[in-house]
């Protein structure tokens, strides 16, 4: 048994060095107690932009603030989009919710709205789908930016592994990402 559980370990340690993090162009730096992008090989800095705070890569982006508002910067250290959002969170499925003048939308990896800025709650895509809030109804959308359906429901809880708890009055239930509830 001890045997058994000694490969086990060492076949489970291997496959986690063998994971490595992606390579990037770039790096992050703290110069003037602000944040700046520079190249890996030459230090030098990719522009002469500099940070209030800047995150480390989550799936391939780097969560800007300068001031008070939020963008992206990809692993080039390229800016994917002007630096006008009130609140960003990291990219999902290669999308991004963002908020601007209090709504929230999505962009995608190259900074194109894919979802437009009219929902007062969302949920980062964990799949092709998600829920969206707004004018106090629940909506069904893709990822894509259309609207699949509306949802006749009360309150949703966000879609993990392929299902969404839902509520509607006093009964839970589960959304499917196919838009079909369960009570």
């Amino acid at each position: 048994m001890r045997r058994i559980l000694s490969i086990l370990f060492l076949l489970y340690s291997l496959q986690s060095l063998s994971q490595k993090p992606a390579a990037t162009d770039v790096a992050i730096r703290v110069f003037d107690s602000r944040f700046q992008f520079v190249h890996t090989a030459t230090g030098k800095p990719v522009d002469n932009m500099l940070w209030d705070e800047a995150e480390p890569f989550v799936n391939g982006f780097s969560r800007v603030l300068l001031d008070t508002a939020f963008s992206f910067v990809n692993m080039q250290g390229k800016l994917i989009s002007p630096v006008v959002f009130e609140n960003a969170r990291n990219f999902s499925n290669k999308l991004a919710a963002v908020k601007k003048e209090g709504k929230w939308g999505f962009i995608n990896e190259s900074g194109k709205t894919v979802l437009d800025f009219n929902y007062d709650v969302v949920f980062d895509f964990e799949g092709t789908v998600t829920a969206v809030y707004r004018n106090r109804k629940w909506w069904l959308v893709n990822n894509k930016g259309t609207i699949h359906q509306p949802l006749d429901i009360t309150v949703c809880y966000g879609f993990a592994n392929g299902i969404a708890k839902i509520a509607k009055d006093d009964r839970e239930g589960i959304l499917y990402p196919d838009g079909k509830i369960i009570y």
